[in-house]
């Protein structure tokens, strides 16, 4: 009984697997009917996200990314925004490390 399942299940899954699966009819239509976005198409759908300095500083990064390409599509120019937290990121001084002074000679007597 279990083997007639096994080769019952096997037989249903192998003729999904066909061209012409009724279960796959319908995606076949959607995927041939799809029309390549255009740049209204895209503004209309595309919508700029709202930026938060507490998100992490690789979700601020993907965000500004996606608003950069919203904004180059918008206004026709290239528009590069930058993540809150490089913006406000503290300046780094640079590190010199201080000269040593020579050790100083004590005199034998």
């Amino acid at each position: 009984m279990k083997r007639l399942a096994i080769v019952a299940l096997s037989l249903v899954l192998a003729g999904c697997v066909l061209p012409g699966c009724a279960m796959f009819k319908g995606l076949q239509n959607d995927v041939e009917s799809v029309m390549p976005m255009t740049t209204d198409g895209a503004l209309a759908t595309f919508k700029p996200i709202q930026n938060s300095a507490a998100a992490p500083c690789t979700m601020q990064k993907e965000v500004a990314a996606h608003n950069s390409v919203h904004a180059t599509l918008k206004e026709k120019k290239e528009t590069v925004y930058k993540a809150p937290c490089e913006v406000d990121a503290p300046k780094k001084a640079p590190t010199s490390t201080p000269a040593k002074k020579p050790a100083a000679v004590k005199a034998v007597s």
